[in-house]
């Protein structure tokens, strides 16, 4: 997605986590702690950020054992040490479909869902739905064929789950959570 300051100045990020995580900022990593912690250790990294302009973010985090944690939060000179607002992050959208990397891209909503999901995918034409447990185990496929938007009931555990649709063209992969 996106993320935009509220002041344009130096920007310091806090990412606590358990066991390994990063942030990229801007196409930059910004903070960098990919290596097992296993402590709820806090990684920092500052970037100068434009205030009202929306620059691209992406966290990756990861747990080896146990429970996974993860909390994202800034400060700047005027900005005193918070978790990232939700106002001031924005969901990755669909404006022609394609992503720069040149697949397709999808929305699923509400995430998180709990029983009844909806997919769009603009114009782009979808033969079949996957979707996977965090375990990698395939726990939907569906023969789901259509374009544009598709709502549809699911039976599934709370939890983390990936959505993998596949058509003429390749698709993004994203995320779904069940509650």
């Amino acid at each position: 997605g996106q993320v935009e300051a509220l002041y344009s100045e130096l920007y310091t990020f806090y990412l606590t986590v358990n066991d390994m995580g990063r942030v990229w900022i801007n196409n930059q990593l910004v903070v960098d702690g990919w290596v097992s912690t296993s402590s709820g250790k806090t990684i920092t990294g500052t970037i100068a950020l434009t205030a009202g302009q929306k620059v691209p973010i992406k966290v990756d985090f990861a747990e080896k054992v146990g429970e996974a944690k993860v909390k994202l939060e800034w400060s700047s000179a005027s900005n005193p040490m918070e978790v990232v607002p939700q106002s001031q992050l924005y969901a990755q959208t669909l404006i022609n479909g394609i992503s720069d990397n040149g697949v397709l891209n999808f929305n699923v909503y509400p995430n998180p869902a709990t029983d009844r999901i909806t997919i769009q995918t603009g114009k782009h034409h979808v033969e079949s739905i996957r979707i996977i447990d965090v375990a990698g185990r395939t726990v939907y496929n569906g023969n789901e064929s259509f374009a544009g938007t598709k709502s549809f009931t699911l039976s599934l555990e709370k939890g983390i789950y990936l959505v993998k649709l596949t058509g003429n063209k390749p698709f993004s992969t994203q995320r779904l959570i069940i509650e």
